[in-house]
């Protein structure tokens, strides 16, 4: 072999490993944060509707998927149980289409399916036991549910909602109470016995099946977003706006809030964390504390939702991975490589401080190593 040939052939062969190395996440440069465990999912539809793992107090995750048909089949959904290490712990297959969030209440999950036309469009209420997956209770509703809404649980009712309607069970399943609203209901958010509906023009608050206060805001075109605090102030986000309310439905203040691209906003502490093209943290008073850009390679970058820790900390799911930012801005640590989409979704906190995400993309559920906080 020639000297040319020669380093032609190192060359080759530096450049052949280098790009080998780049495609996994532990050996990127720019990634040097543990992932503790990877479970490649198998039979389901990564092109389906999906929600969030849901993670409960002993850091078991619930994963609910739909399972692969071919056409005209019926529609399966599949529910899988993994333990603190990414072990399965049980999974089971219903028949229909799930719709909506899956929730977990006193140690049983509630979540909807939805089975084919062929069936009249049945709408199925099930709640099954968290440790083994055994259903405990199959509930045929008088309802008709796309994929478009919102399912809450607090402590002994069920609160569905589609469209302007919203309807009221309690665990069994048996309807309370309905409402038809004057507008379009966007959110309905849940704390202990409490539960917060949004439409575009009011906000109302029950306990249970009695209205306590609503409220409307004026001069403001229409309502878009609400959460709850730790402070047990409600945060309404209306049109270039924000809205304080006391639980009792007294406004506070309210403060301009405008975010480019704004797809989410969280309540931490004293402050406001808003997700848009660049994370934004304000204070109380709308003043602007910081300014993060999360994604180096914006024309392949997108941010998909955050959480945040009970220590501020602020863990950002995004096309390209996973973003961990400080209180104060500044970025502590990546999962993920710069030039490769992943696409991790919303990153759920475990007891423990550390992340379940989800990629639809790669098929996987992952658990990071967090920084040892748990939830908000």
């Amino acid at each position: 072999m020639t000297m040319k040939n020669f380093f032609i052939s190192f060359f080759l062969g530096l450049l052949l490993l280098v790009s080998c190395q780049k495609e996994t996440w532990e050996d990127d440069d720019y990634s040097k944060h543990p992932v503790l465990w990877t479970k490649y999912l198998s039979g389901y539809e990564p092109s389906g509707k999906y929600s969030l793992p849901l993670v409960d107090e002993n850091e078991n995750t619930y994963l609910i998927l739909p399972a692969n048909a071919a056409y005209g089949e019926t529609e399966l959904t599949i529910i899988t149980s993994f333990d603190k290490f990414g072990n399965i712990r049980w999974e089971e297959t219903f028949e229909g289409r799930h719709r909506g969030t899956i929730n977990l209440q006193d140690n049983k999950l509630y979540f909807l399916l939805s089975l084919s036309p062929a069936k009249d469009n049945q709408t199925i209420l099930y709640s099954i036991d968290n440790k083994n997956g055994e259903v405990v209770l199959t509930k045929e509703l008088d309802i008709f549910l796309s994929d478009d809404i919102l399912f809450r649980c607090t402590q002994d009712r069920l609160y569905i909602s589609y469209k302007n309607m919203l309807y009221v069970y309690d665990t069994q399943g048996v309807e309370r109470w309905e409402l038809f609203s004057e507008s379009y209901i966007s959110e309905m958010v849940s704390e202990s016995e409490f539960l917060v509906i949004l439409d575009y023009q009011k906000i109302r608050m029950y306990k249970q099946d009695e209205l306590l206060w609503e409220w409307q805001a004026e001069n403001q075109s229409h309502l878009l977003d609400v959460k709850i605090g730790g402070d047990s102030l409600l945060y309404v986000r209306g049109a270039g706006v924000m809205n304080m309310l006391s639980f009792e439905g007294e406004l506070i203040k309210a403060f301009p809030f405008e975010i480019d691209m704004l797809f989410s906003y969280k309540i931490s502490g004293d402050n406001i964390v808003a997700g848009g093209t660049k994370m934004v943290k304000f204070d109380k008073n709308g003043i602007i504390l910081w300014q993060k850009e999360v994604l180096k390679n914006e024309s392949a970058g997108r941010l998909y939702d955050f959480t945040i820790a009970s220590n501020g900390n602020i863990y950002i799911g995004h096309n390209l991975g996973l973003t961990a930012i400080s209180p104060q801005g500044e970025q502590l640590w990546y999962v993920g490589y710069q030039h490769s989409i992943v696409q991790l979704m919303q990153p759920v906190l475990t007891s423990c401080g550390d992340l379940i995400c989800f990629s639809p993309k790669n098929k996987s559920l992952l658990c990071i190593k967090g920084d040892g906080s748990p939830p908000l």
